[in-house]
């Protein structure tokens, strides 16, 4: 909720809610004006461009399977793509994920798997936190507490997976039509991990709040309307970063980072999600899996 994160960061939930309500008339001051018009940080060389957008798309339909455009226009120091250290990272948490996963197929225990899975969560999530905080420029440490907020959006979704994997094995279900939903698990937890350690490095550096921003020009469907709603808001530094739809297939997309209502943000690429079959395949071919199933699934 957002008193337990405003109370991690250190804030009365009831002395910021009253200076809220009195500065909620003149907010209209300290707002972006709404525009996909986005300013994009390029950290080498050090110069600042805009990046006009046209909007979604016209004339396209919604498609999961649908590649999205290699990002040529937006670049960034961090998040545009994936460094070797996340990429590394993201394996080995997706490949404990799946033996945990290969032991339950074999065990039926699942609440051994689902143990498991949320120590792993907890494991990797802060390892790639603490990549984040340190790629987006961090001097101290991590605060593992602060990423533990993360951890615990991302295991707050194994009771319901506990269930329906309980009920498959009650009616002798093959337990392989999850491996998507297993995939899931590392996909979530590594965005949010790394984008609340870029956002604590982006507090240190005075940053005073972030914004949802949108790239519907590098995506062939353009972004959900959930998105768009929320590229609207200005969100509190002290709010962590989320998505509207975990799992969601919205990947042009960035935070911006404010440090005052003058200044230029800082705008941060959300790291690129591995979504399609091909993504997929890949990886799994260099961890040495299984890959029928969660391509099966992914193509329907």
């Amino acid at each position: 909720s957002l008193q337990t994160l405003l109370q991690r960061a250190g804030y009365d939930y009831n002395v910021e809610l009253g200076r809220k309500q009195e500065e909620e008339p003149f907010s209209y001051l300290f707002t972006p004006k709404p525009t996909f018009a986005q300013t994009t940080v390029r950290s080498e060389p050090q110069t600042v461009s805009q990046t006009p957008s046209p909007g979604r798309p016209v004339g396209k339909t919604d498609s999961r399977q649908r590649e999205p455009k290699d990002s040529t226009v937006v670049t960034a120091g961090i998040g545009d793509k994936l460094s070797a250290e996340q990429e590394r990272l993201f394996e080995q948490y997706v490949a404990e994920v799946y033996d945990a996963f290969n032991a339950l197929v074999q065990s039926k225990d699942v609440d051994g798997f689902m143990s498991r899975l949320q120590s792993l969560n907890r494991t990797w999530m802060q390892q790639i936190g603490a990549l984040g905080y340190k790629e987006a420029g961090g001097v101290f440490e991590v605060d593992p507490d602060w990423i533990d907020g993360a951890v615990e959006f991302i295991n707050s979704f194994a009771e319901g997976f506990a269930e329906a994997l309980r009920a498959d094995i009650a009616n002798d279900v093959d337990l392989e039509h999850w491996r998507w939903r297993v995939y899931l698990y590392p996909q979530e937890g590594r965005n949010y991990a790394y984008m609340w350690g870029v956002q604590q490095s982006m507090k240190e550096h005075g940053a005073r709040s972030w914004r949802r921003i949108l790239h519907p020009e590098l995506s062939k469907t353009g972004p959900c309307d959930a998105c768009v709603a929320d590229s609207k808001i200005v969100h509190p530094i002290s709010e962590g970063f989320w998505e509207p739809h975990p799992g969601g297939f919205c990947t042009a997309e960035a935070v911006a980072f404010y440090t005052g209502p003058t200044e230029v943000p800082v705008e941060v690429p959300i790291p690129p999600k591995a979504t399609l079959p091909e993504q997929i395949m890949n990886i799994l071919k260099r961890l040495g899996g299984n890959i029928i199933q969660i391509v099966r699934r992914i193509r329907g």
